[in-house]
């Protein structure tokens, strides 16, 4: 939606979207960040904030429909069990061990993947073609890092990253060669 366009309503629209994929899944907040990201790169700012608002506007307004219709427990449930395995800066310090791990016991694709990404994404950033894509990696990346400060946290919240790493990673020239790398719009 918004790679692809720079139509009036692309970026009430990518809000929007992000907003209900919020609701179903809180570390999906990783794609406004990626969009807003890559809005404030070009200069965008309105539609970066458009996007934003419309992110805001559906994913409170439908977060307050959510709770009112289940008489308070959904916003009691989330605030309780969202960040229940965090104890305190030790958590902060075994978040990136802990994502090392559990990428090297179930998702060791990460562990080749993540760091052909990640030079990916630094040569687009230095050769100025970063991308939507470039900043869904970097946006990933710390949403992931954040949710393992979690000690309850697993290799279903790597899922995000090893696709993002992947589309990354395997677009051509992303590697290897110059200029920029095409990749499916996000």
């Amino acid at each position: 939606v918004v790679a692809g366009r720079r139509g009036r309503y692309a970026p009430a629209i990518a809000g929007a979207l992000c907003g209900l994929a919020w609701l179903t899944k809180l570390s999906a907040v990783w794609g406004l960040l990626a969009i807003v990201g890559w809005y404030a790169l070009q200069g965008r700012w309105r539609s970066a904030a458009v996007a934003a608002g419309a992110f805001a506007v559906v994913a409170a307004g439908l977060a307050l429909a959510f709770d009112a219709v289940s008489d308070g427990r959904m916003l009691t449930n989330l605030t309780s069990l969202s960040a229940s395995g965090v104890d305190g800066v030790g958590s902060l310090v075994k978040a990136g061990p802990r994502m090392v791990q559990t990428s090297a016991e179930a998702a060791p694709l990460l562990l080749l993947v993540g760091p052909l990404a990640a030079w990916a994404a630094l040569r687009s950033v230095r050769s100025r073609t970063a991308d939507v894509w470039t900043c869904a990696l970097v946006a990933t990346g710390a949403v992931t890092f954040v949710i393992f400060i979690d000690r309850g946290a697993y290799t279903n919240h790597l899922i995000d990253l090893v696709a993002v790493s992947l589309v990354v990673a395997s677009a051509p020239g992303a590697i290897v060669g110059a200029g920029p790398c095409a990749r499916p719009a996000l």
